[in-house]
């Protein structure tokens, strides 16, 4: 991260954020006390859309980066309206937001003037502090966790082995598009899961709240993004 002066809004939320450990023990009570609890992280892909939906065309599909970017993020023929909404539907209601902390000092990155400001953040890099241990004790309080990912192979190399190193069942449900988040979103309210973590791209993570509060009982909703490789136990 690079120096530079805060403006007196920054300076507010840089003291506004919950470090990494802190935030496992916020996870962890919600886990063990059956409350519920989301959290959505976002950067520089999130500002760019943001800024770029800002001045398009909203019925126009979205042109954001080039066509395999965006089919790897899962945005491919959404309009810019419909996934400038999502975005700043899941920065908006999650219980908890995560924008990268290098928005402080990196325009790039800086999310903070789209969405309504909050009392406090998350530390995004959270998935990347958490020890393998620390994700352990995550799943084991859970007993079972539903996955939301485009890889097959990464779902099944977390299911084996969360199941023979931790008695964990890992469900898994298929999200590569944004034309798949609402048949998610009603297949993964009736999982019986207590942990859901999830890679959907920028327009998928509003899922975020509704897993959480809906269904049988409260869940905790972990958005783990492009680090979700290192939640497989390996």
């Amino acid at each position: 991260m690079v120096f530079k002066v805060l403006s007196t809004e920054k300076y507010r939320i840089a003291h506004s954020y919950i470090s990494p450990n802190a935030f496992f023990a916020l996870v962890g009570d919600a886990l063990i006390s059956g409350h519920s609890l989301s959290v959505v992280r976002m950067g520089d892909g999130e500002a760019h859309i943001l800024r770029h939906t800002a001045q398009a065309a909203p019925d126009a599909l979205c042109d954001v980066y080039d066509v395999d970017w965006r089919k790897r993020m899962g945005i491919e023929g959404i309009t810019n309206q419909e996934l400038r909404r999502r975005i700043l539907d899941a920065g908006n209601n999650v219980d908890y937001f995560a924008p990268s902390v290098s928005g402080l000092t990196r325009s790039a990155y800086d999310l903070y003037e789209f969405f309504e400001p909050r009392t406090h953040y998350v530390d995004n890099f959270f998935v990347n502090v958490w020890t393998d241990e620390m994700k352990a004790e995550l799943f084991k309080a859970a007993g079972r966790v539903l996955l939301l990912h485009a890889n097959r192979g990464l779902a099944d190399a977390m299911q084996i082995r969360a199941r023979d190193k931790l008695g964990v069942k890992v469900e898994y449900l298929e999200l590569n598009s944004w034309t798949q988040t609402e048949r998610v979103l009603k297949q993964g309210i009736l999982s019986e899961a207590k942990l859901v973590v999830f890679a959907g791209g920028p327009a998928s993570k509003y899922l975020a709240t509704d897993l959480a509060s809906c269904g049988a009982a409260p869940r905790v909703v972990l958005d783990l993004g492009n680090t979700t490789d290192k939640w497989t136990f390996a």
